[in-house]
């Protein structure tokens, strides 16, 4: 073989393994730009759950707040009985005391 075959069988051997090389650079750009998105995907997906995790929170402490008013509520409406009941017991001493003794076996109020 001449130099000048030999060349171009090099030449040609060169061309092939250079497009499949270049092949396998396109097959590599895109599987990496693939996973370039689905990471830009997750990370999408993360900033969302982070946001909804962060709702959840203060939708249970609003919860909890709402619970702990209306149990705040049903307290002074107990106080207000209570008041209501110690007014009614300070009348009865009050009307006691100025009663004659034996009178409170006749208790019609």
């Amino acid at each position: 073989k001449t130099i000048a075959e030999v060349t171009g069988q090099y030449q040609s051997e060169l061309a092939k393994r250079m497009d499949e090389v270049n092949e396998l650079l396109g097959l590599m750009e895109a599987t990496l730009e693939q996973l370039l998105q689905k990471t830009m995907k997750l990370c999408d997906l993360q900033v969302q759950l982070n946001q909804e995790m962060d709702l959840k929170d203060k939708v249970s402490k609003e919860l909890d707040l709402e619970y702990k008013i209306s149990e705040m509520q049903r307290i002074i409406y107990d106080l207000q009985d209570l008041r209501i009941c110690a007014s009614m017991i300070s009348r009865r001493a009050k009307s006691a005391s100025t009663r004659e003794p034996g009178s409170f076996l006749n208790m019609s109020d």
